[in-house]
């Protein structure tokens, strides 16, 4: 449940999939930060899941937000971001006309996400399995490979 100790929340927003086995992950990555931020953190999905964008929204507005950051958790600012974003603030806007309201910038175009993508590949290129992953990459189906973790469990 999100904490309602700040004016400003901060909405993640990923690209959704209906596949529970995908959201695992982003909504682990999302509690994790939400036991992390000062104020309260929302997951949103921009399609084939639920809350999307403006139900998310509309809880932090519900939980007393004043303003509301959404994070998007993509690797560019093309696509999705460029294209299906914008029209949804829109409405957002129009609907809590008093709500502030910023689009940060695209997770994967921040300089350190850079530079940790910059080291995993530098590691991989020299190595089998980087330290903290599979041995296995997971499988398509979303079926965990042998010996990589399950839901809720860590790499040794």
């Amino acid at each position: 449940m999100p904490r309602t100790d700040a004016a400003t929340h901060l909405v993640i927003l990923a690209h959704g999939s209906s596949r529970v086995a995908w959201r695992q992950p982003i909504e682990a990555l999302s509690a994790r930060v939400e036991a992390g931020a000062p104020g309260a953190v929302h997951l949103a999905w921009l399609e084939a899941a639920e809350p999307d964008l403006l139900a998310a929204v509309a809880g932090a507005v519900a939980a007393g937000a004043r303003a509301v950051r959404v994070l998007p958790l993509f690797w560019s600012s093309g696509g999705h971001v460029a294209r299906d974003v914008p029209p949804l603030l829109d409405a957002a806007r129009a609907r809590w006309p008093g709500l502030g309201l910023e689009l940060l910038p695209t997770v994967g175009e921040h300089p350190r996400v850079v530079a940790a993508l910059v080291d995993i590949a530098a590691e991989a290129a020299l190595s089998a399995a980087p330290p903290g992953w599979p041995a296995t990459p997971p499988d398509p189906s979303g079926t965990p490979s042998p010996g990589a973790p399950g839901p809720g469990e860590t790499s040794r």
